[in-house]
């Protein structure tokens, strides 16, 4: 018997992994719309590479040390510090840059700049208790090894409950009449797969916890709330349904169309709804998966409205699969395979691929340069598919409202800064040359950085509460202060008619 060569055997695998349902895909995955977890590729098959290195960030064995990753230029850079884990305690701070990261003690540092976030991950993450190394440089400084500073962690498993959902309370006035409006902070969409198979019925659960937030909120009076998703990544699909689901009686939340073209629907099938008041929902570039899921059914269903910036687009679950699963007794590492298994659509049939959401409101700090889905290579192009019907929940946007909160964002120092620093981080991207004279190319560098260094010291003067770590932090609780002032507003100027 002639045995099959290896592409003959590859081609059999890619049939059998393309035919794969959708319900495998989530099973494999245990999550969508992480954009922390999701490579510049749509679909490729890795070269290969060692045992050590396939620990990914969804491995049995894996563990980190509390960051949480974002893309700014070339530069991978903390955008925030998870409590609890071993960054917490290291001296690390939001907004430093990682130039390289080595393994154990005395290992090789790998220069990482130019690197996607997912790639910078996989480097950080591996087994708990072993070593990782980082070189970073403080926010704002000139980007060269002279500025840096090594710093040496210990991995571990990083608790849940520091990430979980947080609800509060800020004061605002429209029209001088001072009102209370409740936020809801949800950083990341979370499920406790492992607590629930085993059938335990207090696992944790984002929906669970945002219902439980908003009732307190209602008992506080509240005139509206804020879904803040500001920078949310993702996470699960099933929580993302389930969360849209408390802002409306019952209905169909996103299509989902698989590889086969078969196109499924995911429901909210209680009838009852936990809070039917005023509603906007925050959302910046970095809004993914999850979080888009739910702004555009909020915004289909007319339940209220989306501010804040474009979202990332999204709209692809991906997995990752071991070729030698399906080539039994193969001596050679065969790879890893990293393959779109399905789409994810509006109730109105547009995708969310790429395009991501519109807000309702737009603030003035979005641009299209800013890093999206749709500037990373072979991503996936935009498609639209039949719409469902959906009732109409009553928002209807008052253009006075757009009025006002142009007015204001035009005087307010935060978001002229956040334009201005936006304007210079543009240019960069645009530039298509660079000086090949050492010196001027040093020059030019510190002058850039200079700016940068500029713009973030005039922002950091406007930290009203004096607790902000980073210029993000400064640009974050201003958005959130505009969206709650937007949606007292639309409160006033009788937006919604529920």
């Amino acid at each position: 018997m002639i045995k099959p060569s290896f592409e003959e055997n590859l081609s059999i695998v890619l049939t059998i992994i393309s035919r794969l349902s959708l319900v495998i895909a989530v099973m494999l995955s245990g999550c969508m719309g992480d954009v922390n977890n999701v490579r510049d590729e749509v679909g490729e098959v890795s070269v290969p590479i060692t045992r050590d290195e396939q620990i990914t960030s969804r491995g049995a064995d894996s563990a980190g040390i509390g960051l949480i990753l974002e893309k700014q230029q070339e530069f991978v850079v903390i955008k925030d510090i998870i409590a609890g884990g071993p960054a917490a305690k290291s001296g690390l701070a939001a907004g430093d840059a990682i130039l390289a990261v080595g393994q154990g003690p005395t290992g090789e540092m790998k220069d990482v700049i130019g690197w996607d976030i997912r790639s910078v991950l996989d480097e950080i993450r591996g087994l708990k208790g072993s070593i990782v190394r980082l070189r970073v440089v403080r926010e704002g400084l000139v980007h060269t090894y002279a500025d840096s500073r090594m710093v040496t962690l210990v991995r571990a498993n990083i608790k849940l409950e520091e990430q979980l959902a947080k609800g509060y309370t800020i004061e605002v006035v429209s029209d001088d009449t001072p009102m209370r409006i409740g936020v809801i902070e949800l950083s990341k969409f979370y499920r406790d797969f492992n607590a629930e198979s085993k059938g335990k019925q207090d696992f944790l659960s984002t929906a669970r916890d945002v219902k439980r937030i908003l009732g307190a909120l209602k008992q506080r009076g509240v005139t509206g709330i804020v879904l803040d998703l500001w920078g949310n990544p993702g996470g699960p699909l099933t929580e993302a349904t389930e969360v849209a689901g408390l802002f409306i009686e019952s209905g169909d939340i996103v299509q989902v169309r698989d590889a086969t073209g078969k196109v499924e629907v995911e429901k909210d099938t209680d009838p009852g709804i936990a809070y039917s008041g005023p509603l906007a929902v925050l959302v910046d570039h970095r809004s993914a998966g999850a979080s888009e899921i739910v702004a555009a059914a909020v915004q289909d269903y007319g339940r209220g409205m989306v501010i804040g910036e474009r979202t990332y687009g999204l709209g692809s679950v991906q997995t990752l699969v071991n070729l030698n699963r399906f080539i039994p007794g193969s001596k050679s590492e065969l790879g890893i395979l990293r393959l779109t298994m399905a789409e994810f659509f509006r109730p109105n049939g547009d995708g969310i691929q790429q395009r991501g959401v519109v807000p309702d409101i737009v603030f003035p700090t979005d641009n299209n340069s800013l890093p999206r889905e749709q500037t990373l290579a072979n991503s996936l192009p935009w498609s639209q598919i039949a719409p469902i019907r959906t009732p109409d929940c009553g928002f209807t946007m008052n253009p006075q409202v757009t009025k006002r909160h142009q007015a204001r964002t035009r005087k307010d120092p935060v978001f002229r800064l956040s334009v201005e620093l936006n304007q210079l981080v543009q240019s960069l991207d645009e530039r298509t040359s660079v000086s090949l004279n050492e010196s001027r190319r040093i020059a030019e560098q510190k002058r850039l950085d200079h700016a940068l260094a500029s713009i973030t010291q005039k922002l950091r003067q406007h930290d009203k509460k004096g607790e902000a770590e980073t210029a993000l932090e400064i640009e974050r609780n201003a958005a959130l202060q505009e969206a709650a002032t937007i949606l007292a507003d639309c409160t006033i100027a009788g937006c919604y008619r529920r």
